[in-house]
């Protein structure tokens, strides 16, 4: 229990370090004034119609160009934490190889992915409907990865790798083969599936995603009971994320 605990504490650290860190403090540039205040201040006259709003200032225009690959390249960072913990108090701890943190054949539960995913979607969308019928819309999950990611072309490739590839293979790794093994042979399987995917959800930090992707941690903790395979739960995260991926780009282009 206590290895899970360190792991689990150094790797909250490193996000800390990353997301509170020098280099998450963005320096904004000074708001600029209005057309029509600018014409007042400097001319003394009054504008006589609609008149177009000042161009943004160079150096806001070059923020918003290198805050999305920074953005996406600290979050690669956490992935990598996430499994670089996972192997290093897991794995290497017992001298064994990925198969100790569930990378094993499934025998059973071919179908959990499928199962998952349309759990996942009908819990989103269940607290989503629930959240805005009681005048909460802020609490509407929010997306990672930001609408104008498809804007440049190289920002696009690296938020496909991170959300297809690295984030489904490290969290699940972290989350359902390290650290929800570990809990549960103290706490049992339902306990341990809570606090494991209660981590998993805060780690977002997005508060209108708690709930849900707590919801969404059991199941893919599910997954990984019913199949004995950290392959299945890695699929269903896979999936989704594609899904959201996809929705993302779209809305993104048009």
């Amino acid at each position: 229990m206590a290895w899970v605990a360190a792991a689990a504490v150094f790797t909250t650290i490193v996000l800390g370090i990353i997301f509170v860190g020098p280099g998450s403090i963005t320096i904004q540039p000074p708001p600029q004034e209005p057309m029509e205040q600018e014409l007042r201040r400097v001319f003394g006259v009054e504008p006589t119609g609609p008149l177009p709003a000042l161009p943004l200032p160079e150096s806001e225009t070059e923020l918003r160009d290198w805050t999305i690959p920074v953005a996406l390249g600290l979050s690669v960072l956490v992935e990598v934490a996430f499994l670089g913990s996972a192997l290093w108090f897991g794995a290497r701890r017992y001298g064994r190889g990925w198969d100790v943190l569930g990378f094993r054949r499934p025998l059973r539960g071919w179908w959990t992915p499928v199962a998952v995913l349309f759990g996942a979607y009908f819990v989103l969308g269940a607290y989503v409907a629930i959240v805005k019928l009681v005048g909460l819309g802020d609490l509407v999950p929010k997306s990672t990865l930001p609408e104008d990611v498809s804007d440049n072309p190289f920002t696009l490739p690296l938020a496909g790798a991170l959300a297809l590839l690295a984030a489904p293979l490290a969290e699940e790794t972290f989350f359902r083969g390290f650290l929800f093994p570990g809990l549960r042979n103290r706490w049992g399987t339902m306990r341990a599936a809570l606090a494991s995917s209660l981590f998993f959800a805060l780690l977002h930090f997005n508060v209108g995603s708690i709930i849900p992707f707590t919801v969404i941690g059991m199941l893919l903790a599910w997954a990984y009971v019913v199949s004995g395979s950290l392959w299945m739960a890695i699929a269903a995260h896979f999936a989704f994320n594609a899904i959201s991926f996809l929705d993302t780009v779209v809305r993104g282009f048009t």
